[in-house]
């Protein structure tokens, strides 16, 4: 009696405390204690924890003690992180709610029976699923080409827009393939965002050829720097298209055309183009490439939509963007370019090929600090959305390592868990394949890393928003990022 007891007063605790929790949210004065109620909150949690993994395998005990641990990260939240008050108090509330009913269904559903079978059906129907929208979005995202026009009479005018800070060499590169363009209405503007004295060199290098250069300025109160170098670039932009591009995108003489040629033959008002990676034998920025490729085409949102626009290369007409509010209806967004898109409606992804011929280059530390600052802003804020990542992934990367032991000791495997390594072997070799992977085999050999720097990063980025510092390019972006807005600028226009 007494071992049936003790989970059932965790649970009774757990409810207590999610009680609590949300009367610390909504009641002012509570609020004003947060802090030296979070001792008291931490150690309820932690007491609900032990008692509800009394007498349980370890596999739920693991489960439920890391959804603690997750928990106390919404506490200490309490106490004082990173996120300004109010944001915080917004976000805070839905958190508790999932992430307590996320611990009560591992609970509840544990002492089933074949739950870890029941589990790997769930996992397959995930991975089916994910490979369906693989297809659909890689497919879509396939360039038709386009013979571009041949009167320049005919052609629109094009600003290549570059922000650039503290990236001397990529600069110097990316301008030198970007002169070379044989599109004959072409202005390149770039603005330098506060680099220093070693990029005067380059400024009376490139002016010689044409290059516009700008004097960035400060980010403004709750904009992004990166968001602030747009809003600037799109003000000074003369271009009827303007293409943004950063400084690791390498061009080919005839990229440009052939992007206008896209946008025009298909009524685009915003178009992102995916580069090609320049691949290297023993490069392993691979694996933390590999990351941002599977989130650009697996996502479940919007199946039906083309998949997110990207930072590195896109191209929007300046009119409609210009009504719509530009920049400022994103200011402190973390992904501008989604919300842009969102705006100008008539939006496609392509990826990068033979005709487009858009290439890029970017060390490790510069992917790994991009994965960083983008990931958690990807979920919301919302640790309850990493753990929930977090237990999928680890669980069928468990599953599948026992079933490969498995096999190679006794030659035996389940049908459904072999299905499962199959489907997500398929779904990461077809992703490989639509970015132009050139060594398949050591992609695939990868995925297990894959998976396990997922986790990692998922993890740190969400630390270092909440309690620790995000660096991009010498600026904490969880200043502006982080800072509760009552709303931002809604758009004044339909978009045609």
């Amino acid at each position: 009696m007494v071992v049936d007891f003790e989970p059932k007063l965790g649970l009774v605790m757990l409810i207590c405390l999610l009680v609590f929790e949300l009367l610390i949210i909504a009641n002012n004065t509570l609020w004003a204690l947060r802090r030296y109620f979070s001792f008291i909150l931490s150690g309820v949690m932690g007491a609900a924890i032990s008692l509800i993994t009394i007498q349980q395998s370890l596999w739920v005990i693991l489960l439920l003690t890391y959804l603690g641990i997750v928990q106390l990260i919404l506490i200490l939240r309490l106490a004082g992180s990173n996120i300004d008050q109010k944001k915080s108090r917004k976000l805070s509330k839905k958190s508790f709610v999932y992430i307590n009913l996320l611990t009560f269904a591992v609970y509840l559903i544990s002492p089933l029976p074949n739950i870890v079978k029941l589990a790997v059906y769930c996992c397959v129907g995930i991975i089916f699923v994910t490979l369906v929208i693989v297809l659909i979005k890689t497919l879509k995202s396939k360039v038709r080409p386009i013979l571009p026009s041949l009167n320049s009479d005919e052609l629109p005018t094009v600003t290549l827009a570059i922000p650039s800070r503290n990236e001397n060499y990529d600069l110097v590169q990316a301008l030198e393939q970007a002169i070379n363009s044989n599109y004959p209405k072409l202005e390149i503007v770039v603005l330098d965002d506060c680099s220093g004295i070693a990029v005067n060199e380059i400024i009376k290098h490139f002016a010689q050829e044409g290059v516009i250069f700008l004097k960035g300025t400060q980010p403004r109160a709750y904009w992004l720097a990166k968001n602030w170098a747009y809003e600037q670039l799109l003000h000074n932009a003369n271009g009827e298209y303007i293409i943004y591009a950063g400084v690791d995108v390498r061009m080919d003489t005839g990229s440009i055309g052939q992007i206008v040629a896209q946008m025009q033959s298909n009524n685009y008002n915003m178009l992102s183009v995916l580069p090609v990676r320049v691949w290297q034998k023993y490069d392993w920025y691979l694996l933390l490439q590999s990351l941002r490729y599977h989130r650009i085409f697996s996502g479940l949102s919007h199946v039906k939509q083309p998949p997110p626009p990207l930072s590195s290369c896109f191209v929007v007409k300046k009119d409609p963007l210009v009504k719509t509010g530009g920049f400022n209806t994103c200011r402190n967004s973390i992904y501008p370019e989604k919300v842009i898109a969102k705006n100008l409606k008539n939006y496609n992804f392509l990826i990068s090929d033979k005709t487009i011929k858009l290439t890029s280059v970017k060390s490790l530390e510069e992917q790994f600090n991009t994965a960083v600052r983008t990931y958690y802003p990807l979920t919301r804020l919302c640790p309850e959305k990493i753990a929930l990542r977090a237990i999928i992934l680890a669980f069928m990367l468990m599953i599948s390592a026992k079933a490969v032991y498995i096999y190679v000791t006794t030659g035996q495997i389940e049908v459904m868990v072999a299905i499962l390594i199959v489907l997500g072997l398929l779904v990461h070799i077809y992703v490989g394949y639509a970015v132009k992977i050139h060594n398949i085999i050591v992609w695939t050999c990868q995925l297990p890393l894959l998976v396990l720097s997922e986790i990692f990063i998922m993890h740190y980025s969400m630390f270092k928003y909440e309690f620790s510092d995000v660096i991009w390019k010498g600026r904490n972006v969880c200043i502006p990022l982080l800072r509760y807005e009552k709303s931002l600028p809604k758009t004044d226009l339909k978009t045609q």
